[in-house]
């Protein structure tokens, strides 16, 4: 039978992912800012705003 505990260890879990994914949106930032090539940049750039958007849906959820 499961305990009210349960719950903690899922939200350190999604924590703990939005953490990743903003340093991967972080990552690809960077990336876009070295790159040399407008395709290469751009590819970055459609990166780090999936990452972001998608800390940002993981943050809503902790939230409520």
């Amino acid at each position: 039978m499961s305990s009210g505990h349960d719950l903690y260890p899922s939200f350190n879990a999604d924590a703990d992912e939005r953490e990743y994914l903003l340093r991967r949106a972080e990552h690809h930032r960077q990336l876009a800012e070295k790159s040399q090539q407008p395709a290469s940049r751009s590819i970055h750039r459609r990166f780090q705003q999936l990452y972001e958007q998608r800390a940002a849906w993981i943050g809503v959820v902790l939230s409520h």
